[in-house]
């Protein structure tokens, strides 16, 4: 986008290693820039933190050139709890993990079948999850972060072995922890449906 500056910005660093602008092969036009600035945006946020603040999301790393696009790709959104789409117009856009209020209401008028369901069933629900990431002041060393309970899990299925989570862009505890628990939200819903419209 014209800006080479220094940037700790996970979204920044993807849009630089996808586009043309950039590293990449994908041309410029064929991303949803609105939804890539309001990204960016949302991983500076400032959160409280000892001494301070920190941004939201933050974090680096390596890749090979041979690695596939998918991979590298895959492990900077893991960063940020992002996940990529396409728009509507067949633009490429980006979400972080960032709660917002929703924009649509769906309600009975709307809806013409709704099936629902329990989550996950005890084999497959995940009660610990253990982050791995990197710690700046143990010289960039891979290290892991305090371990994601589900206590409500864990009180009805019982404890099986923890399971890691690579977060290998983090470069922050606290953002690791948060990301862990944004992770096992999502690995184990209550309830799961499917609605047709």
């Amino acid at each position: 986008t014209g800006n080479a500056s220094f940037t700790v910005n996970p979204i920044r660093h993807l849009l630089h290693y996808l586009s043309d602008a950039g590293s990449g092969k994908i041309p410029l036009a064929e991303f949803d820039l609105s939804s890539w600035f309001t990204a960016i945006s949302d991983c500076n946020d400032p959160l409280p933190t000892v001494g301070g603040t920190r941004p939201r999301y933050e974090g680096g790393g390596t890749y090979g050139l041979n690695e596939p696009i998918k991979d590298v790709a895959t492990r900077i959104l893991e960063g940020t709890g992002g996940t990529l789409y396409l728009t509507d117009e067949g633009l490429i856009g980006v979400r972080v993990a960032k709660w917002r209020p929703p924009v649509a209401v769906i309600d009975d008028a709307k809806i013409v079948s709704l099936d629902c369901g329990p989550g996950k069933s005890k084999l497959d629900r995940i009660t610990t999850l253990v982050p791995e990431y990197v710690e700046p002041s143990l010289d960039f060393t891979e290290t892991t972060a305090d371990p994601w309970e589900d206590a409500l899990a864990i009180a009805r299925f019982g404890e099986p072995n923890p399971r890691e989570l690579s977060l290998l862009t983090v470069q922050h505890h606290g953002q690791a922890r948060a990301l862990t628990k944004i992770a096992a939200a999502r690995e184990n819903p209550r309830v799961t449906a499917a609605v047709s419209l």
